[in-house]
């Protein structure tokens, strides 16, 4: 029998429901709950320009949940998160998510800015979306 609706691999899919995805599996919701699962979807929504994937990804980094703790990897996500203020001035959760990368900030090491600042940079090249994408 023919179905009416091919599949399509969850990657191909759009952002919406990658979004909804790492959710479910950070959450346990209608799948066994799975730190690595949930932030290998987090992170390709990330990669793939998705702010809020972005910033959860930046959230993940700074609380050692379900990766490595890493400073600098989270100032970089959140910083790439906010520049795509656009997303954010819609939702009106901008201010906030300043004020929790400038207390990120204030925790982290020179260095630790130094290599947050070179992967921020890095990482508004490869991973913002474009008006022409």
């Amino acid at each position: 029998m023919m179905s009416l609706h091919p599949f399509v691999p969850p990657q191909k899919r759009g952002m919406r429901w990658r979004s909804t995805t790492w959710v479910c599996y950070g959450v346990g919701i209608g799948v066994a709950q799975d730190a690595e699962e949930a932030v290998r979807w987090i992170r390709m929504a990330a990669e793939q320009g998705d702010a809020e994937g972005q910033l959860a990804l930046g959230v993940l980094y700074g609380e050692g949940l379900g990766v490595v703790q890493d400073y600098a990897e989270a100032y970089a996500w959140m910083s790439v998160a906010l520049s795509q203020e656009p997303y954010y001035s819609a939702e009106g959760i901008l201010a906030e998510d300043r004020d929790s990368r400038q207390e990120l900030l204030d925790q982290m090491t020179p260095s630790e800015v130094e290599r947050g600042e070179e992967l921020e940079r890095e990482y508004l090249e490869k991973y913002v979306m474009r008006e022409s994408q």
